[in-house]
């Protein structure tokens, strides 16, 4: 049996104005400065100087080299004419810093291609509005508040008609989305055309195989994944997400149970705290009954986290990334 794919696959979701004022369910709009060197994170006070000071920001260089790598023409000046890319880095007049420094970020990415987005028209980052609910920090995006997983060109996006590069492709979770708007161009061309771009902050996964090799999983034997958030966050387009993936957190029962529930050594918490099991759910979500609660190591600073990719995660494009 041969499945024709949807006829409106490859337009965009249209949000309503509701939608883009950010007054929908699990909406965050908010308004932060680029991160600097000297930059602490701030983990007290209200949800605005939480998220005004977090430590999951872009910088200014990797700002810098993110544009660099999506938009430059290769141009060095005084030996190369401008090119007609307006998000150029090198074909701005200020091409080693930026004009503006702030970011206009929001969890919910609307518009999106009903291709790339399961056919929801958006795509969602983590919680980070209730990021103060979670025992760590840094659950919003990296434990039991991270939301949605998606395929990335880390090139300029090309047809999915015929095999695909894989090489080409990476995958992440979604921290957020920003909008930038770029410098003025050099002479020659028009100073007011400064675009705004959006783009989407993640962190991204690797095979937990030798030399990131394929690693299937003893018992799914689907690939295992290993998320890695103690790096800075990668930026990328928006635009250049290719579609959703599934991935399951490896609860580490088993690992914990061949050593009679006793932690190893190097944890400091008592026995069988990252065994992951039934527990009344912090957020009441489960209405006062125990549900299923996963423990993340990487969230709270205690090590790394196993996933597995589901390849049998349903998509409108069907390529594996592993």
């Amino acid at each position: 049996m041969v499945l024709e794919e949807p006829q409106t696959s490859n337009a965009t979701g249209t949000p309503t104005p509701a939608v883009l004022a950010g007054e929908c369910r699990d909406a965050a709009l908010w308004v932060a400065p680029l991160r600097k060197p000297t930059d602490q994170a701030v983990e007290a006070g209200d949800r605005k100087t939480r998220t005004y000071a977090m430590r999951q920001r872009p910088s200014k260089l990797g700002l810098l080299k993110a544009h660099d790598k999506s938009f430059g023409c290769g141009r060095i000046a005084g030996f190369h004419p401008t090119c007609s890319n307006v998000r150029c880095l090198r074909c701005w007049l200020n091409p080693s810093s930026l004009d503006d420094q702030d970011i206009a970020c929001s969890r919910l990415k609307h518009g999106a291609p009903l291709k790339a987005s399961s056919g929801q028209g958006r795509w969602k980052g983590g919680n980070v509005r209730d990021k103060a609910k979670y025992d760590d920090p840094d659950s919003w995006a990296l434990g039991g508040g991270g939301e949605e997983d998606v395929e990335i060109w880390t090139t300029t996006p090309s047809s999915d008609d015929g095999a695909v590069d894989i090489g080409k492709l990476t995958m992440g979770r979604i921290l957020y989305f920003f909008e930038h708007r770029g410098n003025r161009r050099s002479a020659g061309h028009a100073s007011d055309a400064r675009l705004i771009t959006s783009w989407v902050l993640v962190f991204d996964y690797v095979s937990a195989g030798v030399n990131r090799r394929r690693l299937p999983d003893a018992a799914a034997e689907h690939p295992a994944m290993i998320l890695r958030g103690t790096q800075d966050p990668l930026i990328y387009p928006a635009d250049a997400i290719r579609r959703h993936v599934h991935l399951y957190h490896a609860c580490p029962c088993l690992e914990n149970a061949e050593r009679g529930g006793q932690a190893a050594p190097s944890d400091a918490r008592p026995a069988g705290e990252w065994i992951c099991g039934l527990a009344p759910d912090i957020r009441g979500a489960f209405d006062g009954a125990n549900g299923w609660r996963h423990k993340h190591k990487l969230a709270s600073g205690r090590g790394n986290d196993r996933y597995i990719l589901i390849e049998h995660h349903h998509s409108i494009i069907q390529e594996s990334f592993v």
